[in-house]
């Protein structure tokens, strides 16, 4: 038996317990304006060097059972989670600007696009080992590591900027499956692996089963999510 998707919320659960026991010992920062933009990327560069750090002990492929946590990615998600509280408290995502998520963009494009190829054609020209970059004391994973926070955290507040702009509205058709997004996110699973099962032995290309099982995925997910809710007693659970 394995946890799957279901790790992440019990990730979730071990930060809200570990949240509501020192909450009520420490007070939040209150009252603090949206970091600057070179404020973020140092935050982006100060998880990274953590997580250098955290993968000399657990490397990426290293899974602490049976909750299926990889630790080696765990600095980045206590990070957010803390950052979050903060936000929230604060009101940074009414804060965030146009402006900003299209420097954040930017950056996610050069990192994405230049960096992430001149890594790998750097390592293939040096004849260095592919392993390295799964964690110890060298320029690969140090590299690596900040690569993921630099770009991961430019991804995200190019889009929540994004998002508060443009994508903060409501309708019919999102609120009718905005209620089963739990139910949707723990089953889909059972939905994408199915279809992949069943495309396995056609002989087409790769790429046109992706575009096959993947939109198919996310509309029978939602559909499924949907009527699982109707099922006695998971409404309440789900």
């Amino acid at each position: 038996m394995d946890p799957g998707v279901l790790w992440f919320v019990a990730a979730l659960l071990l930060f809200n317990v570990v949240y509501v026991l020192f909450r009520p010992r420490y007070s939040l920062p209150d009252a603090l304006k949206l970091p600057s933009r070179s404020s973020i990327l140092w935050f982006a560069v100060a998880v990274g060097l953590i997580s250098f750090l955290v993968r000399l002990i657990f490397p990426v492929g290293w899974v602490l059972h049976p909750v299926g946590f990889q630790l080696c990615y765990f600095p980045q998600y206590v990070a957010f989670f803390a950052i979050g509280i903060v936000a929230q408290q604060n009101h940074w995502l009414d804060q965030l600007s146009l402006q900003l998520g299209k420097q954040f963009f930017r950056i996610a494009l050069v990192m994405v696009f230049m960096v992430f190829p001149l890594l790998f054609i750097v390592t293939t020209k040096l004849a260095l080992p592919m392993s390295s970059f799964n964690g110890g004391w060298n320029g690969q994973s140090l590299v690596l590591c900040l690569w993921e926070q630099i770009t991961g955290i430019s991804i995200s507040i190019a889009l929540l900027s994004y998002s508060r702009h443009h994508w903060n509205v409501s309708n019919v058709f999102f609120n009718t499956f905005a209620r089963s997004t739990y139910s949707t996110y723990i089953l889909h699973p059972l939905i994408v692996i199915g279809l992949s099962v069943l495309l396995a032995d056609v002989s087409i290309e790769p790429l046109i089963k992706l575009l096959i099982v993947a939109p198919l995925s996310i509309i029978l997910s939602f559909i499924v999510g949907k009527l699982t809710l109707k099922l006695p007693g998971a409404d309440k659970i789900l």
